[in-house]
């Protein structure tokens, strides 16, 4: 491999095994054109048997914005930052390169015969997934897939990165920005790729976030609704069929013949569905992405994506947490609601709804005040009732763990025994997390204090344990 290679292949993985059969088909493509392969895994090491068998490839240990599930968008953009080429080459874990796979793909970009080449892609293993992207050599490509594409770095630097919005569809809405911005996109029809596209159950998964990214499609270039649904007119059909039936029902007094005529509209997807020799999970795939496409609709208004609400009297965090600054270097979005707010409790249901799960209590004058207080009582009631999870920051001022908080967090192992011994009853998680010296505060009872993005990273993890997401490790396996 040169210093400097010629492509970057980069794979976005999470929990996939079939990673393993991928890298073992792409290392010769690799070698052959003097390139490199990325993959950037957010399988949080579950997968480091397969890294550690394929100790040529640049492994990155991805970890998301907190309580983003689904990050291939941001997975992609780490992966262009880190490739060191000038072409970048997608595919995906489950791909299997045919032929002269990786020359094909970037011969018309070396040859100045294109910006971005998308290859044909044939299905192992499903009968919903029929091939994509099989067009004559030099064809414009009207829907981009990364699980075979190339693009010229110079592409990013002209339209930017893929948008990080979505969970799904994010190449789609890349390869249409690239369309606007009046760059040549080709077939490369030799480069082909085979795809294990996984069992029934995965099928129903993709089927809720493609559904999901359509609608986040719709919202973003809404100037392609028309096309999107000349070309896949079942996004429209099954939503329609499904709003309509109990329309169709509730006329049925009137004009019996409305609802047989409603129904009797399911024969075409009937028999589409038969064809593919598993009808259930055919019907259920399209059913289950009509349903994500509405629910998608619903997330592009209400998420904003804040996962944390901090409740503050005044503008200092409390003496030994993390500021928002040094939290959003961890992927923590925030957000701060004044402890003064009118009508804090609905404010706090409404942020639930629109995304947001953590309430975290900063210096609120002492918790002491906050416990006895009808008004706090009242807010923190709804807060849990709606869902969202409490922390408190200890101020050393407190008797025993407060009975509104799932976590407690203090600065000294030492407080949290002394706090622990009389809270016997509370269900409360007293959780230690040395200050930061850099500002004052002193770690009492504790060898050593933290640094800031030590202390800003363990609230991050403990954040991820209250969503329910596995703590990431500090430590790194050795290759």
């Amino acid at each position: 491999m040169t210093d400097t290679p010629r492509v970057s292949v980069v794979i976005v993985s999470k929990d996939e095994p079939q990673l393993a059969e991928t890298l073992a088909t792409l290392r010769r493509h690799v070698d052959e054109n003097e390139g490199e392969c990325i993959v950037v895994d957010a399988s949080r090491k579950r997968l480091n048997n397969i890294r550690v068998s394929h100790p040529w490839v640049r492994w990155i240990d991805f970890v998301g914005p907190l309580g983003v599930t689904v990050t291939i968008a941001h997975q992609r953009n780490v992966g262009v930052n880190a490739a060191r080429a000038e072409i970048i080459a997608f595919c995906d874990s489950g791909g299997v390169p045919m032929g002269d796979w990786l020359s094909e793909l970037i011969t018309p970009l070396t040859a100045g015969q294109a910006d971005a080449t998308c290859g044909p892609i044939f299905s192992l293993d499903s009968p919903f997934m029929g091939t994509i992207n099989e067009l004559p050599d030099g064809a414009p490509i009207r829907i981009t897939v990364t699980a075979n594409m190339a693009v010229k770095r110079s592409v990013f630097n002209t339209i930017g990165p893929f948008d990080e919005r979505f969970a799904y569809g994010e190449d789609t809405e890349f390869g249409w920005r690239m369309q606007d911005a009046h760059l040549r996109v080709v077939c490369a029809a030799r480069a082909r790729m085979s795809m294990r596209w996984g069992d029934s159950a995965r099928e129903v998964i993709r089927g809720r976030h493609y559904g999901q990214g359509t609608a986040m499609l719709f919202v973003t270039h809404p100037n392609r609704i028309p096309e999107q649904f000349a070309m896949w007119p079942d996004l429209l059909a099954y939503p329609a069929w499904l709003v309509g039936f109990p329309i169709s029902l509730a006329l049925g007094p009137v004009s019996w013949w409305i609802p047989v005529v409603w129904t009797g509209l399911l024969v075409l997807p009937v028999y589409r569905a038969l064809r593919t020799g598993t009808p259930g999970t055919f019907l259920r795939v399209k059913l289950v992405r009509s349903v994500s496409f509405f629910q998608g609709l619903a997330a592009v208004v209400m998420d904003q994506k804040v996962r944390v609400v901090f409740i503050t009297s005044d503008q200092n965090d409390a003496r030994f947490s993390p500021s928002r600054e040094q939290l959003a270097e961890f992927g923590v979005r925030t957000e701060i609601l004044k402890a003064a707010s009118r009508c804090l409790g609905l404010r706090l249901v409404w942020r639930r709804l629109r995304g947001v799960r953590i309430v975290d209590l900063r210096n609120v004058a002492t918790l002491n005040e906050v416990q006895a207080a009808r008004r706090w009582v009242t807010v923190l009631r709804l807060a849990r009732w709606s869902g969202l999870r409490v922390v408190a920051w200890d101020r050393g001022e407190i008797r025993e763990v407060p009975w509104f908080a799932d976590v407690l967090v203090v600065a000294s192992s030492g407080r949290r025994d002394e706090l622990l011994a009389h809270s016997n009853r509370n269900r409360s998680r007293v959780v230690t997390i040395p200050g930061d010296r850099s500002n004052g505060t002193k770690a009492r009872n504790e060898a050593d204090a933290v640094s800031p993005q030590g202390v800003a990273a363990s609230v991050r993890r403990l954040y991820e344990s209250l969503l329910g997401i596995e703590v990431v490790r500090d430590s790194v396996p050795e290759e």
